[in-house]
């Protein structure tokens, strides 16, 4: 989930546009808002910034966290649902008419 929110973020923005020096905090929001997304208790700013390096720590306040993730959340339209290959194969199997075959199912189960 993180990777697809860093990957969907970069295409967004333009990955030339963003500075290399904020790829740190980039990644640390993008983990933060996965976790956020699918764990039932969620890490704050400060656990995920004691995590980091001494040097990264240096790098990165939480109100650029704050920031990034609003940003985030703004450019997404609060919108964090991506297909997945489940749902690609659903898709597929729906345009080739061969959605009702329950052999097809039963080998992913």
């Amino acid at each position: 989930m993180a990777c697809g929110i860093f990957d969907r973020y970069l295409a967004l923005l333009g990955h030339w546009n963003f500075p290399l020096q904020k790829i740190v905090t980039l990644s640390t929001i993008c983990i933060l808002l996965a976790a956020k997304l699918e764990q039932p208790m969620q890490p704050s700013f400060s656990r995920m910034i004691s995590l980091l390096t001494e040097q990264e720590k240096k790098q990165i306040s939480k109100q650029d966290l704050v920031a990034l993730e609003q940003d985030i959340l703004i450019r997404f339209g609060f919108d964090f649902n991506f297909p997945g290959p489940v749902d690609s194969m659903q898709r597929y199997l729906r345009l080739v008419n061969r959605d009702q075959d329950g052999t097809i199912w039963a080998i992913c189960e």
